[in-house]
């Protein structure tokens, strides 16, 4: 018997060992071996690609740079995988700042840069004309044409948003002859 359980033991001992090797595969950006497991996650619905070939932390960098770039020219994060033009989805861009990357910070300003982009196609929403970063929201149909700024308190004109120009007519005011 004591025999018979050794035979046993054996069998298991060679025949189902648990591997401690972890596989890898080399990223063709930073051409680096890595683990499969920097290898994982689609960060948009739009991916046409099967399997990663891009690592995580590459993924983040280009992120990282497109985020910071588009708060000047409004672009979409591109998927950075070989033939893939996939935009990657709000919720991608999340995972790949805030858990990948470890920078909430920079999510928030993401964040915020969004809302800003959604409120200027509002045709309400006004940035204050004097350049101080602030923004409000006008009610349409109101009778007074300035916008009194809440932050700097100075009047900025709502239909052609721009520095108000109390000494004169919009009509008298040749740079804005031709706006709306």
């Amino acid at each position: 018997m004591l025999l018979e359980m050794h035979k046993i033991k054996n069998f298991y001992k060679t025949n189902f060992r648990i591997s401690t090797e972890r596989k890898t595969r080399d990223c063709v950006v930073c051409v680096t071996d890595k683990f499969l497991d920097q290898f994982e996650g689609i960060f948009g619905d739009t991916c046409v690609h099967i399997e990663r070939t891009v690592c995580n932390s590459c993924v983040y960098e280009n992120t990282k740079y497109v985020v910071e770039d588009s708060m000047i020219y409004f672009g979409d994060v591109i998927c950075p995988e070989p033939n893939c033009n996939g935009e990657f989805d709000y919720n991608g861009i999340r995972q790949i700042l805030v858990f990948i990357g470890k920078n909430s910070q920079l999510f928030e300003q993401y964040d915020l840069h969004l809302m800003y982009r959604q409120l200027e196609h509002m045709s309400e929403f006004l940035w204050c004309a004097y350049n101080c970063g602030s923004g409000q929201l006008y009610e349409a149909g109101s009778s007074n044409p300035a916008v009194t700024c809440k932050k700097c308190n100075r009047p900025t004109r709502f239909k052609h948003r721009v520095v108000w120009h109390s000494d004169m007519s919009c009509d008298q005011d040749g740079r804005l002859s031709d706006q709306p």
